[in-house]
């Protein structure tokens, strides 16, 4: 269980679950079954932090956290449900998700299972690719009151990661990222990130972006 506080809980949390555990990050359970050869199936149950983009709300592990929109809009930012990280071989693994909706704990209007996957490989001891894919029909209201109707439109986001450790002070990763919802327009971007470890233990970051958004904004 890992716990927030903060404007991570405050830009983050969505406002349902807000109100039901103030504070939960994460909370979920582990269970490792014999997949033969010395591997383990790992299977995850419970709230994570979402397996989509390089950028994510989990700042205790990552240099870079903004609020930028190629982080802020397309991807989800936590989810609930289950993983399971399936071992195909001693550089690739494979993980598929079921997850309750695209992002969140839980939803006001109706939920719908949200299925996803993760493709890690490593491809030197120093670098690996990683190609995450998420899809649900999120709830999208139309009209006011009594009038209001709910409809289901597919969202889908495919997100490819590549990252490099040239060195133990040097590092370099880049995200392409593309999502789809159902009568709009698609969002998509990439982004570069370079890291260099300081003297102290400080880190010296620069990232670059360029994004699409719905209505041709672009940055």
């Amino acid at each position: 269980m890992r716990l927030i506080e903060g404007d991570v809980k405050r830009l983050t949390l969505n406002a349902a679950d807000f109100e039901d555990t103030e504070n939960l990050l994460e909370a979920y359970g582990t269970l490792l079954v014999p997949f033969g050869a010395g591997r383990d199936v790992k299977v995850d149950a419970g709230q994570f932090v979402t397996h989509v983009g390089y950028e994510t709300i989990d700042i205790g592990t990552l240099s870079f956290f903004s609020r930028g929109l190629l982080f802020q809009i397309p991807p989800p930012f936590y989810n609930a449900g289950v993983r399971a990280a399936f071992p195909l071989g001693t550089r690739t693994t494979f993980t598929g998700f079921l997850l309750n909706q695209y992002n969140g704990r839980s939803g006001d209007t109706y939920d719908d299972i949200a299925p996803g996957f993760q493709l890690a490989q490593t491809l030197s001891a120093n670098s690996s690719l990683v190609l995450n894919g998420l899809t649900s029909r999120e709830p999208v209201i139309s009209g006011d009151g009594e009038a209001a109707t709910v409809t289901g439109k597919q969202l889908s986001i495919i997100d490819l990661i590549y990252s490099n450790q040239f060195s133990p002070t040097t590092k370099l990763a880049v995200e392409a990222l593309y999502r789809t919802w159902e009568d709009t327009e698609a969002q998509y971007g990439i982004a570069g990130y370079l890291t260099f470890g300081q003297a102290g233990g400080s880190i010296l970051g620069i990232r670059g972006v360029s994004e699409h958004q719905p209505g041709g904004a672009g940055r």
